[in-house]
């Protein structure tokens, strides 16, 4: 496991897609998910569900923000920077602010896109 994400610039393109809930993911979100991100991916899979927030915006961006001291801050955002969604982490072992999108019930890296 590599919470660094050294690799993660070498998805431009993806050969296959995964199922997860009722979404696809790109290896570029798989290869997040194996590295320890899975909590990131399902939990902004899951707040995009739930609030029904493809209903607002086809395009979602999601960033995970480290705020220090192991905390941090998702956010779910439409194409506009409007933030439609906030989650706050009291403890999170991640090390690296992270983006990928939501188009259409398909998450991808930004390098993905």
């Amino acid at each position: 496991m590599d919470l660094t994400l050294k690799d993660i610039n070498n998805f431009h393109y993806t050969t296959r897609y995964f199922k997860m809930y009722n979404f696809l993911i790109t290896d570029g979100v798989k290869y997040l998910c194996d590295n320890g991100y899975f909590w990131l991916v399902s939990d902004a899979l899951i707040a995009i569900n739930s609030f029904k927030l493809h209903d607002k915006s086809y395009f979602l961006s999601v960033h995970l923000e480290l705020k220090g001291d192991n905390k941090a801050v998702m956010r779910i955002e439409d194409g506009n920077y409007n933030v439609l969604y906030e989650q706050k982490y009291s403890y999170t072992d991640a090390q690296k602010n992270i983006e990928f999108y939501v188009i259409d019930y398909i998450a991808v890296l930004p390098s993905e896109y």
